[in-house]
């Protein structure tokens, strides 16, 4: 079940019942990709995921799909932008050069503790291979083109695939199309 409410800045907040996959939207706004070009089932997308044993690529992955940011949003997150209390990520700079919160899972929150604890990130939650740059936007895509070809997945896929499967699995469960902003 998914419920839908408006926040007090009139965005749109979708949650499915069991906690995954919420997100804060727009509203006005309606796709213009075309979702079953690349659209992901649930069980392939759990194999991708879960095909990586390297938990700072998991944790990308994950954090990627459940809160349905683009691969630029991800990798330039800040340990700051994190806020656990109220269970939210804060984007900052997103596409229009606006700044958005997306929620963020019970489930991808224990993997980022588990993240922290092992990594203590400081400056970029996924730091680069170069001294405090963060993980460039290639080495992730590679990443889940690496998680692709380890379950066998020999479609062309980029990490924006996560992003769509997410949209395309929140249409799945229910959500109104008016509700899943291209933002």
């Amino acid at each position: 079940m998914v419920t839908v409410d408006k926040d007090i800045s009139g965005r749109i907040l979708i949650k499915f019942q069991d906690g995954t996959v919420p997100v804060l939207v727009e509203t006005g706004s309606s796709p213009t990709h075309a979702f079953d070009d690349l659209r992901r089932e649930k069980d392939e997308v759990a194999k991708i995921i879960n095909s990586m044993h390297n938990l700072k690529h998991r944790t990308i992955l994950m954090l990627t799909y459940s809160a349905g940011l683009r691969v630029g949003e991800v990798v330039k997150l800040k340990p700051e932008d994190i806020d656990s209390k109220r269970m939210l990520i804060h984007i900052k700079g997103a596409k229009g050069r606006k700044d958005r919160y997306v929620m963020l899972s019970e489930k991808v929150l224990e993997i980022m503790r588990q993240y922290w604890k092992k990594y203590r990130p400081e400056k970029w939650l996924f730091s680069g291979a170069k001294e405090g740059r963060y993980l460039s936007t290639r080495t992730a895509d590679k990443i889940f083109r690496n998680a692709c070809d380890k379950t066998g997945i020999k479609k062309e896929v980029s990490l924006h695939t996560l992003r769509h499967s997410f949209a395309t699995h929140l249409l799945e469960g229910g959500t109104d199309l008016r509700y899943i902003g291209d933002e």
